[in-house]
């Protein structure tokens, strides 16, 4: 009688075990990949702004050499270029309105060109929906430079953070479209086609299949709000989501994209509103939770900037977060670095790979300037 009672608390257990590591059941966590690697504390150092009227409010930041250029609405124009050398600020542009070199200025995503050390992007993700190209160094010296429109981009699709590959093919995270699952689209501007390709990633069990369904896809797709970087120096993306914790990185050629790694620790949680009159929104529940703030590369890593907390925290630290995830572009996790201070957005030169720069949070808005090396991920 005791040894078959003792029979069956072992089942017991072992099975209440077996349920703890049913990956099925559990979401997991981006930091459990890195318990066993190195944990490196990384101190970094202001950048000295020359006064309080250099940035406004900044919320991202890209890197061009020794300039910085943070999107810094102030209600009338979009960016401020920095000199990250002396802290001055050397212009501000993008002006809101519709008028000739005028844009919907709460609309707008910067990104860098892949293998062009000083061209970038801008793009609206609210119409006019257009995309464009810039040279920075004759934004810097022509107060009237005009720069290069490349699309028009039709509105059945909304692209998150494109990026151009050639003059001819622009390549994003593709939101808010009942075209099909894909979560990477490819749009030749000169035939005004989009392709489509690699689906998006769903969990193994059946707690969100519903997001699945075809009427919710696009907003499963712009709940995770993937944030995308390309390698410097060759061919592969890298797309984090912002909500939820996904990861997807892929080889892209002239004929194909190949998924190279992906992995789902945990989906946004949201619930989708009819509220009439042909009016649908998505609201986030109290089970949500922020993923990758925002991704940085060099050709041999990607430092993510992971957050982790719930969408709801009322704090001013909610979108804050001193934890950088690095991964190789195999996908596989290399490092965890800890900042000294809570920033929330980070960014690194192709050009000079050895220093991250950092928006610092809030109370101390502020570039922050820190030395990597090959000893914690550089």
């Amino acid at each position: 009688m005791r040894t078959n009672l003792f029979e069956l608390l072992l089942l017991i257990l072992l099975t209440i075990f077996c349920l703890g590591c049913n990956n099925d059941v559990d979401e997991q966590e981006p930091l459990s990949d890195f318990k066993v690697l190195p944990r490196i504390s990384l101190n970094g150092n202001d950048i000295k702004l020359k006064n309080d009227s250099v940035l406004y409010d900044p919320r991202n930041i890209q890197v061009f050499d020794s300039l910085a250029i943070c999107y810094d609405n102030n209600g009338y124009t979009a960016f401020s270029i920095i000199n990250l050398n002396d802290g001055s600020l050397i212009r501000r542009f993008a002006q809101t309105g519709n008028g000739k070199n005028q844009y919907n200025i709460n609309s707008l995503n910067l990104n860098r060109i892949n293998k062009e050390k000083r061209h970038f992007t801008l793009y609206e993700t609210s119409a006019l929906h257009r995309f464009f190209k810039f040279d920075l160094d004759s934004l810097i010296k022509n107060v009237n430079y005009n720069p290069k429109l490349i699309s028009t981009l039709p509105p059945e699709f909304t692209f998150l953070e494109p990026t151009l590959l050639s003059d001819s093919i622009i390549t994003g995270n593709i939101s808010f479209s009942k075209l099909d699952s894909k979560v990477i689209g490819r749009f030749n501007v000169i035939t005004q086609k989009l392709i489509t390709s690699v689906d998006l990633t769903m969990p193994k069990n059946d707690i969100f299949k519903e997001y699945y369904d075809r009427d919710n896809i696009g907003w499963t797709k712009s709940a995770l709000g993937g944030k995308l970087v390309v390698r410097p120096n060759g061919n592969e993306i890298a797309n984090f989501s912002a909500r939820g914790a996904l990861f997807q990185i892929f080889n892209i050629n002239s004929n194909a994209t190949r998924l190279v790694k992906e992995k789902l620790y945990y989906l946004p949680s949201f619930k989708i509103m009819d509220l009439g009159h042909g009016v649908v929104k998505s609201k986030f529940t109290a089970a949500n939770r922020y993923g990758f703030n925002n991704i940085a590369a060099t050709n041999d890593f990607i430092f993510t900037l992971f957050n982790g907390k719930p969408s709801e925290t009322r704090e001013s630290s909610a979108l804050s977060s001193n934890i950088i995830l690095v991964y190789d572009w195999n996908g596989n996790p290399v490092k965890q670095i800890i900042l000294d201070k809570d920033c929330y957005q980070i960014a690194i030169d192709p050009q000079n790979p050895k220093i991250l720069y950092a928006l610092t949070a809030f109370k101390n808005i502020g570039i922050r300037k820190f030395l990597l090396d090959k000893s914690n991920g550089g």
